[in-house]
């Protein structure tokens, strides 16, 4: 197997890689690879059953860990798979030595083949090898998995063909995709907390939150609390809304008549998050200062067991607990929704960034 130049790597695991090695930028170079168990030797958890391809970063030196960090969080956001995040926090900086690490330089690896006497053929795609010039970045899969919102336009033909044939299938007729460039956008991507706009840094770090938020919601061991992820999902949503219009009035102190400056917002968080982007959530504020400053707590999967066992193991139907179940469900649902209204706001958000400087460039 070919390698590069450099004598280390860092390992990204992911199901999502390139069919071949490819020019990140900057000296950087993103390989396919085939982990090992002695690849996990170091780590305590041999995961080569799961991850049979993974993603290799060459190592160039102390600035490496830099672009690293950017690149998980990157490859975490426009794959929508928090585990890669959460992985990489796991088992931090996985600096291996290019000689346990078993690269792939042939695309046709990632197809199954089968013999004939006509010679061997490509079949289906057995993992998520792509063409990272040509990225296929979902926004989102489905109008239905969003808080509501105007019905977008059909996939064409094309569209689906692409889709299906990089490994994303595609789950509805109205799955919003945007074809880019990986090297680009991550480029872009990186440069946005150290550009001079504002706005540049606070997408960036809203799409980190993002990313950080995914991860506690679909991870949990020991303590899971559904009320963080829906108050830093909120957050995400009112830092892309911006604050409410304000006013820089004066009032009168009804005692001694002094004029006393009291600058307000005319109208409350949630209708300014209405107006801007037309989402709602019920009672955001109160659950976003319950969580930040009261430390409220509820984990929906133990509450939804909970009320299993009262139902349909201690045979308790009552008119009480079968309406506790549905407003538990209605909930999850509503909070899974609103992380995917959060990231497709992102995701169009980044995308017209892209669009932007592509423009620009010619």
């Amino acid at each position: 197997m070919a390698n590069d130049t450099s004598e280390k790597s860092y390992v990204i695991l992911t199901h999502t890689v390139p069919e071949s090695p490819y020019t990140l930028g900057g000296g950087y170079l993103l390989s396919p690879i085939r982990p090992s168990s002695q690849t996990f030797e170091d780590w305590g958890d041999d995961l080569s059953d799961v991850y049979e391809v993974s993603m290799a970063l060459s190592y160039i030196g102390r600035s490496s860990a830099r672009v690293y960090r950017d690149l998980v969080m990157f490859h975490s956001f426009i794959c929508d798979k928090s585990d890669i995040y959460e992985l990489a926090e796991k088992y931090q900086y996985l600096i291996q030595e290019n000689s346990k690490l078993s690269f792939i330089d042939d695309p046709d690896y990632f197809y199954q083949k089968w013999g004939f006497n006509l010679g061997p053929i490509r079949g289906f795609k057995r993992f998520d090898g792509v063409d990272f010039d040509h990225f296929p970045f979902v926004v989102f899969p489905s109008s239905q998995d969003i808080l509501p919102s105007v019905p977008l336009p059909p996939l064409t033909l094309e569209q689906e063909k692409t889709l299906r044939e990089t490994g994303f299938l595609v789950t509805s007729p109205d799955t919003r995709w945007e074809d880019i460039n990986y090297r680009n956008a991550f480029a872009l991507f990186s440069r946005l907390k150290s550009n001079k706009e504002a706005s540049d840094e606070r997408l960036y770090n809203q799409i980190c939150l993002y990313v950080f938020a995914k991860s506690i919601e679909e991870h949990r061991e020991i303590y899971h609390n559904d009320m963080a992820v829906i108050a830093f999902y909120i957050a995400i949503l009112h830092s892309i809304a911006g604050d409410p219009p304000s006013c820089g009035g004066k009032a009168k102190c009804i005692e001694c008549g002094k004029a006393i400056n009291c600058p307000h917002y005319t109208i409350t968080r949630e209708q300014h998050l209405m107006d801007t982007l037309g989402y709602g959530f019920t009672g955001q504020t109160k659950i976003r200062n319950a969580f930040f400053h009261g430390g409220e707590f509820i984990d929906y999967s133990d509450a939804m067991f909970e009320i299993h066992d009262r139902l349909y193991i201690h045979g308790d139907r009552s008119e009480e607990a079968l309406m506790e179940e549905k407003e538990i469900f209605e909930l999850k649902e509503e909070v899974d929704k609103l992380g995917n209204t959060a990231r497709k706001w992102l995701a169009e958000r980044f995308i017209s960034r892209y669009k932007k400087e592509l423009a620009e460039a010619t």
